[in-house]
């Protein structure tokens, strides 16, 4: 059985926490507001780069899985974690683009606001890469069941091999998004000097 590599978003995340540890650093009276809700956006950020890093640690392992029975029993152990943990790591993204996204509702500079929309993007992309994360452990889920059970039943192993490699294509795409999005957001943020 190939091995499934999943992208990965601790290098953005880490990137956005990084700007967002600046914003929160260089923001001072009247952009208080923002300064404070960029701070817990960035708290949340910091907490999402810690689940995903346990989530690269799982997915090494279950790349790790030979595809037996035993190892089918290990993969379903590892990806209903792996599906808590992302369930997790969303929650964090959402409140960190709920915090980033309230700048719009401050009495700031424009700037910000149009700093905060792109920022939000980004992490919008990121939560859009946990569901999708979220649905490439159902499907593996699927195929260590058919392969526990050994008969593979109702489930075609071939065809959630197909699914899986369509999964991984879409989070390619998303990450590339991801990634734009962000220095986006960072070069927006340099080129109107809004650290100070």
């Amino acid at each position: 059985m190939r091995k499934i590599a999943v992208p990965l978003i601790v290098p953005l995340l880490l990137g956005a926490c990084l700007t967002l540890v600046g914003c929160s650093k260089w923001l001072e009276n009247p952009a208080k507001p923002a300064n404070d809700a960029i701070t817990v956006a960035n708290g949340h950020l910091m907490k999402a780069v810690s689940l995903e890093t346990t989530i690269k640690a799982g997915a090494a392992e279950l790349d790790a899985l030979p595809y037996t029975k035993t190892g089918a029993t290990q993969g379903l152990a590892l990806t209903a974690s792996l599906s808590d943990t992302l369930a997790s790591e969303k929650k964090e993204l959402e409140a960190a683009e709920t915090a980033m996204g309230s700048i719009a509702n401050l009495d700031v500079a424009p700037e910000f606001k149009q700093y905060a929309k792109l920022e939000a993007a980004a992490i919008s992309t990121r939560i859009t890469m946990t569901d999708t994360s979220a649905r490439l452990y159902e499907a593996l889920d699927k195929l260590y069941s058919a392969r526990k059970a050994k008969k593979g039943g109702s489930v075609d192993p071939q065809q959630v091999m197909t699914v899986i490699g369509q999964i991984k294509t879409e989070l390619s795409g998303l990450t590339d998004q991801a990634v734009a999005e962000t220095k986006a957001a960072s070069d927006y943020f340099i080129a109107h000097k809004l650290g100070g």
